[in-house]
């Protein structure tokens, strides 16, 4: 009797050569946005804690003691006078006054109100340097001087996170070149 193990072995390497190689499905532009949401950010709470985590759609997390934190922000004002002593920007969280941590510990979003709120959400939706902004007279400023303080404002990207989002980027735009080729 011929034994079945050279079949059987053939079959296997059939089912497994396949199991390392790049699925046959092309990437969309949501798998590159889904991928960007992953990338490693840091969020930081109000008085400080640092933690690194993926991104997420409610863009926060809720810190080991219940707090939140947010992504975190950098001044890149040359002049700004919460610089680093070796001369980095000042990296700083966006609180949003609008998210909290519900009973049950997971993040709750509320709408603004009432007048209160509305000036609260109007002061919130502008970027803001919170070192530069104490040395600053944003009434008296001009739309072109306001809007450079908040184009200072970025946000802080790790250095392993900006390598991850450039190759993101360019298989973005290798998308998006190849979209734009007529068929054919």
């Amino acid at each position: 009797m011929k034994s079945s193990l050279p079949i059987w072995a053939s079959l296997l390497a059939l089912l497994t050569t396949g199991c390392g190689t790049k699925s046959s499905i092309p990437r969309t532009r949501n798998d590159v946005f889904r991928d960007r949401l992953q990338v490693e950010t840091l969020f930081l709470t109000a008085d400080g804690q640092r933690f690194v985590r993926p991104m997420n759609p409610e863009r926060a997390i809720v810190a080991e003691d219940g707090s939140l934190a947010w992504p975190a922000w950098q001044c890149n004002n040359p002049d700004c006078p919460g610089r680093q002593p070796d001369g980095g920007p000042l990296v700083f969280p966006w609180p949003d006054p609008f998210q909290s941590v519900g009973a049950d510990g997971r993040i709750v979003v509320r709408q603004p109100l009432n007048d209160a709120d509305e000036r609260l959400f109007e002061k919130f939706s502008e970027q803001n340097c919170p070192a530069c902004l104490p040395q600053r007279k944003p009434a008296q400023e001009s739309k072109t001087r306001r809007q450079q303080y908040k184009d200072w404002c970025q946000p802080h990207v790790l250095p392993a996170a900006a390598k991850r989002l450039a190759e993101l980027d360019r298989e973005l735009e290798q998308m998006l070149s190849r979209e734009r080729q007529p068929a054919g």
